[in-house]
């Protein structure tokens, strides 16, 4: 806990660091950058994170090595692909060192997810969390000192190197810490073809999930973009950045502990089910709602000393990132119904709702409203996710009480 909350402190420093000393402009391409590598790692990833990494929780580290070693056959064919892809737009657009930069951190980001979730469900929870560290908070703690002692640092290019150097250090951390693990070549049992077919077929509903939940949520800065501009973009990933910090913290202080809780009491059909669940919801909600508005209130004290007038005059819109986050949270708590019963086909089916509801309502307010309308489309898809959400978990505490 003390690990990811000083994580998510810091960058919620970085947020402020980038927009007083380098613009909103460089911040909205920051934030369409972090938003691009998400994206790869879901869009490329194919859901084998959820399907290899659970596979860890029982296997040794021999059957999980060996796992590697077939996944990493085939994402070294599909980032061969990818550079090849990126060396080409780089080319056309003049913009070579920045294309072949994030298309590495996409990768070395996509390597550090698995990773990070492999030591989590091989119960490494502190190694996992000092790797999560690295590549996420210290070097930019490192960067921030040293572009203050610096000042020709400041620039995207650095930023990015930087970046890199965060996402090598935890990779080879990650080497490290398993050090003991036959990591030698083992020969391959099945073509790559068949292995991926297998796997595949296991992963691809959390797949499908994943790529809807995740476009759901990052659709809206580009859509910012196209329609408003790069200041603007930086305007709204400011303030959404304060929100996903907030999300991120009830996430890991509130509602991790209440799954396992959920998904044992549901194997045991347990009466407590329906207890553990309502008392996550009521903890998760009176938190985010005590934090939220501490926070909003501490923001605005905060805001005059970036010097860039334009936030204050944006401010009210973190008010709605804030009930937006209210509503987030809720979603949260209720999709563990779905995790303890092992029903994502439903989520699946939720996910795909969301990304058509989230696609509407942006390119609906968006033009009209301007970033106002970006935050009440994030504040009106977490309010539908909730009602959508209870009208299956209502069906499913019925059928479970019959």
């Amino acid at each position: 806990m003390g690990l990811r909350g000083s994580t998510l402190v810091i960058k919620f420093v970085f947020t402020l660091f980038i927009a007083r000393f380098m613009g909103f402009e460089a911040l909205g391409l920051y934030g369409l950058i972090t938003a691009s590598i998400i994206f790869a790692f879901v869009f490329l990833g194919m859901g084998f994170t959820h399907t290899l990494m659970r596979k860890a929780v029982t296997h040794s580290p021999a059957e999980i090595t060996k796992d590697l070693w077939c996944y990493g056959r085939l994402m070294s064919v599909t980032y061969a692909v990818v550079f090849i892809g990126s060396f080409i737009v780089a080319w056309v657009i003049d913009e070579m060192f920045l294309v072949l930069c994030i298309t590495f951190l996409a990768l070395l980001e996509h390597i550090n997810n698995h990773f990070y979730a492999l030591l989590l469900n091989r119960s490494r929870i502190l190694s996992g969390n000092i790797l999560h560290f690295i590549r996420s908070g210290a070097w930019m703690v490192v960067f921030m000192v040293l572009s203050f002692v610096v000042p020709s640092l400041l620039s995207m290019e650095n930023l990015l190197l930087w970046w890199l150097a965060g996402n090598v250090s935890a990779i080879c951390g990650f080497l490290l810490f398993t050090k003991s693990w036959p990591w030698a070549f083992q020969p391959f049992d099945e073509s790559l073809n068949s292995w991926f077919m297998k796997e595949f077929s296991v992963s691809k509903m959390a797949y499908a999930e994943s790529i809807a939940f995740t476009t759901s949520t990052y659709i809206d800065r580009y859509l910012i973009t196209l329609f408003l501009g790069l200041e603007l973009t930086g305007v709204y990933v400011f303030f959404w950045s304060i929100g996903s910090a907030l999300n991120n913290l009830i996430t890991t202080g509130v509602i991790q502990f209440s799954r396992p809780k959920m998904v044992q009491s549901f194997k045991e059909n347990s009466p407590d089910y329906r207890d553990i669940f309502r008392s996550c919801l009521k903890h998760t909600v009176l938190t985010t709602l005590c934090m939220g508005t501490i926070i909003g209130g501490v923001i605005y004290f905060v805001l005059p000393h970036i010097n860039r007038p334009m936030i204050l005059e944006w401010y009210p819109i973190l008010w709605l990132v804030i009930i937006g986050c209210v509503f987030h949270m809720v979603f949260q708590v209720q999709k563990l119904v779905f995790y303890s019963q092992h029903r994502d086909d439903l989520t699946l089916k939720i996910s795909l709702m969301l990304l058509i509801l989230a696609v509407g309502f942006n390119v609906m307010f968006i033009p009209v409203m301007g970033v106002w309308g970006a935050g009440l489309a994030y504040m009106c898809v977490a309010l539908l996710s909730i009602i959508i959400q209870y009208v299956y978990i209502k069906n499913l505490f019925t059928v479970r009480t019959v």
